[in-house]
């Protein structure tokens, strides 16, 4: 909640603070007396802010940035010329940027966390036939080897498939969780070699540890992981720069993998039509 949209040349969208108060806002160019100036046109900014429910000795600020400038607070000040019904209306003044970048902004009650903007992009979809062999009981836990026997990457910056070896030495605690652990390569069909490498967890129930033991599983297995990659191809070098996340699922009864792992990237920037600034390289 809280990502700039666009409705026609308006500015505007939700947030919704954490005791459950949404704050509806919206953009007015306050150099003129028309609604809805673009997001980047370099003047000053008057945000309408909406409160809804109205609570006793609510406070609210505007967390903002022009592209991967600091994140900044404005106070909104009550709009006493709107009487306050079932909401109660805010106004914020943010400055102009001469250079009219791009505008992330969202309204807060003080008190509440301060948002951190971030994105997500698509890499692609790991697909992979597994293997299971039972190692025994460890330290840390029930070791269990899942080895990749075939499997395919596909996404529309990388394509390629694994190399042999690739294998999630799972560990599962007595509590049922399955802690995932992950190092493997991957060679894209240029002929490139890249490290992979992630950890994760599968919750498996409270029984889990010892369903397990008798190789007895749910027949889907939902997981997160937080994959790297590492390589020393200039045309891939930017992978080296993100921090991946991966959510999947495991068919058991097949024993098959699915996984689609993202981009995450922090201070995302919304421009005057609303979308994200690229910084991963283009398709």
């Amino acid at each position: 909640m809280g990502e700039p949209v666009m409705d026609g040349t308006a500015m505007k969208g939700v947030s919704l603070a954490a005791d459950g108060t949404a704050l509806s806002w919206s953009i007015v160019n306050s150099g003129s007396p028309a609604l809805g100036a673009p997001a980047n046109d370099g003047k000053v900014k008057l945000v309408e802010i909406e409160v809804e429910p109205v609570r006793s000795a609510q406070v609210v600020q505007v967390a903002y940035r022009y592209a991967d400038g600091p994140l900044k607070l404005v106070p909104a000040l009550p709009d006493a010329a709107v009487p306050s019904g079932p909401s109660r209306r805010f106004r914020a003044v943010l400055p102009g940027d001469p250079q009219g970048r791009g505008l992330w902004l969202q309204p807060r009650l003080q008190g509440s966390p301060m948002p951190l903007p971030w994105a997500s992009s698509y890499l692609g979809q790991f697909s992979a036939c597994l293997s299971s062999s039972i190692i025994g009981v460890t330290e840390a836990g029930l070791r269990i080897d899942w080895q990749v026997v075939e499997g395919r990457f596909k996404g529309p910056l990388l394509q390629g498939k694994p190399l042999a070896g690739f294998t999630d030495r799972m560990c599962i605690r007595a509590d049922g969780v399955a802690l995932i652990n992950v190092i493997g390569g991957l060679v894209t069909d240029a002929g490139t070699t890249l490290e992979v490498a992630y950890q994760g967890l599968v919750d498996l129930g409270s029984d889990g540890y010892q369903r397990a033991s008798r190789n007895d599983f749910d027949p889907l297995l939902a997981l997160v992981v937080t994959p790297r990659f590492n390589t020393d191809d200039p045309k891939l070098q930017w992978l080296n720069r993100v921090q991946c996340l991966g959510v999947g699922q495991v068919d058991t009864t097949i024993s098959q993998l699915m996984l689609q792992i993202y981009a995450i990237l922090p201070v995302p920037i919304a421009d005057s039509t609303a979308q994200i600034t690229p910084v991963l390289p283009a398709c």
